[in-house]
């Protein structure tokens, strides 16, 4: 089964909203663009249908939908999140140390050390016209 873009998504919400109902969702975006060559790979793969925020502003009216509000969640933010999944990491490799899970979180971990702002959540909050 074919996974739904983002795009068709924010359509499939339209009916179930009351008029001038609301919707408030987060997207990974790119935040540049021209995205490093490893960023680009590992996103394309994790979530082929990442868009910029241009892109899905243009989506989003598209769909109907006025935007009431966006914007990129903090650097403070990925941290809050990040830090102590390190940490834990380093207590779970010791005696995981042969899992592709660590090994996919630990890939992960070192993409947003090293690209974070090429990449982010963006929140949009959208009203239906």
């Amino acid at each position: 089964m074919p996974v739904a873009t983002q795009a068709v998504m924010i359509k499939q919400w339209k009916p179930l909203l009351t008029e001038k109902g609301m919707l408030v969702f987060s997207d990974l975006v790119w935040l540049t663009q021209t995205p490093s060559a490893a960023a680009k790979k590992f996103w394309s793969a994790e979530y082929p249908d990442m868009q910029d925020v241009d892109r899905r502003l243009c989506q989003i009216a598209d769909a109907g939908y006025q935007v009431k509000e966006t914007f990129t969640i903090s650097e403070r933010a990925w941290l809050n999140y990040y830090e102590p999944l390190k940490k834990r990491l380093a207590e779970v490799a010791v005696i995981m140390a042969n899992s592709q899970a660590v090994v996919d979180i630990q890939t992960e971990i070192n993409l947003y050390e090293k690209y974070l702002g090429e990449f982010g959540y963006q929140f949009f909050i959208v009203q239906k016209n």
